[in-house]
């Protein structure tokens, strides 16, 4: 690809850029997101601080992951030989 072909490129698909930034941030999400994408369908839409994804594999399905984590606080139990 020459330099002009993808400053094309880049004129062309920066207006979708901007356009799932504002979704982001309109449904109230912040922090890093990330999108990844093959020729063959694949892609993969992350939202790296609530643990969130979108993801199309190879068969075509599209499926939404969503991780939960819990902190949770544990008291110690003292050792009785102490």
């Amino acid at each position: 690809m020459d330099k002009e072909r993808f400053k094309g490129l880049c004129l062309e698909i920066l207006p979708l850029i901007d356009g799932i930034m504002e979704a982001v941030k309109r449904n109230g999400y912040e922090g890093m997101s990330s999108l990844v994408m093959d020729n063959d369908g694949y892609f993969s839409f992350n939202l790296h601080e609530n643990n969130c994804s979108m993801k199309r594999g190879g068969e075509g399905l599209t499926k939404i992951h969503f991780e939960y984590n819990e902190e949770i606080q544990m008291q110690e139990r003292k050792n009785e030989d102490e």
